[in-house]
């Protein structure tokens, strides 16, 4: 579970961004859209885990909205460039590069390092982890955990190769001394199976999951699908009784050697330089009900492409989604609401909220446009988050609704329209100017 991250210098985000999933003290919708703290830590063995707290809750579910070029995706694909550095580090090669993306329009930025830090539950232990670096290498770094529901220390780094250990430390030393100044101790770490840090690494490469395109989540599905019969008669039955008109689908995937991959598949970034691969390739034929010559009842297979955008959609995110509530996962997507009828995504929405079928405390993060959801009765002024970029120097600023008093019951999707918590465009005015417009 996630419970707040922080990141600077990283795309849009310059500075001061901030994010949680700590629940206000408000009741509203207590025994559905939050994990409560009692239940969010569990019991392992003879160790007591109660690294939150009784009274600290955590959300099941939070959207992001603003206007287009404020920085909502940015603020999501912060948590999977986190999740990409941190889990490719150790293939790092000395003189590598770390990916490294920082604010382009304040040039004392380009040679200041990012920074991050990132508070989680993992097995029941809550951690908090956390660096600093550039291209080139890590700076600092740290991870701190709650066994007992104290903060300890597991590890700390300064100035890229000086460590300070708590525990373990004769074996922390000799794994230190093996870690390149490109490479995360947390991973490098993880690789040798070092208890304490293995578990922490395991949120960023199995909990933390996240969609950034529909050809991302459809990959997401089909991996699914070929190996858990279960998840395909569930999408199945989705597509049915969400009235997609599909009564059935088959898949069919092959191994393929690179040689025989198409040329434009070759040159995709995800391939390019795995020649000594072999891929999988999928064919999936969704049936519709149909008509023979003979006028009787018949099954008429459609490819996947031949599908509406909708349906496609709806068809990608099934797997992460089904798969997320199974296992517990935070499942982070960008633009949810993009090509689906807003009644779905309420649903999907409201799957994650309820505990009857999230019973994994599985979390849902993710941006959008559409204010249908952005309903009191759906989510709770704590779940709604807004981004705003300011116009003098470019950074993206994030803040809860919660800043706002509201009466309860109040109208969320109205008030936002009328621009009472900002994050919306304004530019009626210039637009009447660029047509030549005049005031009366």
């Amino acid at each position: 579970m996630l419970i707040e991250f922080s990141i600077e210098n990283f795309r849009s985000l310059k500075d001061n961004f901030s994010f949680n999933m700590i629940a206000s003290k408000s009741d509203r919708f207590l025994e559905s859209n939050l994990i409560l703290g009692t239940e969010a830590i569990k019991m392992d063995g003879d160790i007591t885990r109660n690294s939150l707290g009784k009274d600290t809750n955590l959300l099941r579910s939070a959207a992001i909205y603003g206007a287009n070029a404020s920085g909502k995706s940015n603020s999501l694909i912060a948590l999977s460039f986190l999740k990409y550095i941190i889990t490719s580090s150790i293939k790092n090669m000395p003189g590598d590069k770390i990916a490294f993306e920082p604010f382009k329009l304040d040039k004392k930025y380009l040679s200041k390092p990012c920074k991050f830090d990132i508070n989680f539950i993992s097995e029941g232990i809550r951690y908090n982890y956390g660096a600093s670096f550039t291209d080139e290498k890590v700076i600092d770094e740290y991870l701190y955990y709650y066994p007992r529901g104290s903060i300890a220390t597991i590890f700390e780094r300064k100035d890229t190769d000086k460590y300070n250990f708590t525990v373990d430390v004769s074996r922390q030393k000799r794994i230190s001394e093996d870690t390149i100044e490109n490479v995360f101790y947390l991973a490098s770490s993880s690789q040798r199976n070092y208890d304490r840090t293995t578990k922490a690494f395991k949120w960023f490469k199995e909990i933390l999951t996240t969609i950034n395109s529909k050809r991302n989540s459809l990959g997401y599905t089909l991996k699914l699908v070929d190996t858990n019969k279960d998840i395909e008669q569930k999408i199945t039955r989705i597509l049915h009784y969400a009235d997609f008109g599909i009564s059935n689908f088959e898949s069919k995937f092959e191994d393929v050697p690179y040689e025989n991959l198409p040329d434009d598949v070759k040159t995709s970034k995800d391939i390019v330089g795995k020649t000594a691969e072999v891929f999988k390739t999928a064919e999936i034929k969704l049936f519709h009900k149909g008509i023979d010559e003979n006028n009787n009842d018949t099954q008429i297979s459609f490819e996947l492409e031949e599908e509406s955008d909708g349906t496609q959609k709806m068809f990608s995110l099934l797997g992460p989604w089904i798969d997320s509530l199974n296992k517990g996962l935070v499942l982070v997507i960008d633009e949810l609401d993009c090509e689906l009828h807003p009644l779905l995504c309420e649903l999907l929405i409201k799957t994650f909220n309820s505990p009857e079928f999230n019973r994994y405390n599985a979390q849902l993060i993710f941006s959008a446009h559409n204010t249908y959801l952005m309903n009191s009765e759906l989510l709770r002024r704590d779940q709604i988050w807004f981004t705003e970029k300011d116009v003098d120097t470019g950074n993206t600023d994030i803040y809860s609704l919660l800043e706002y008093k509201q009466r309860h019951g109040a109208n969320f999707e109205k008030s936002y329209l009328n621009g009472k918590y900002g994050a919306i465009p304004y530019i009626m005015e210039e637009y009447r100017d660029i047509f030549g417009i005049k005031d009366a």
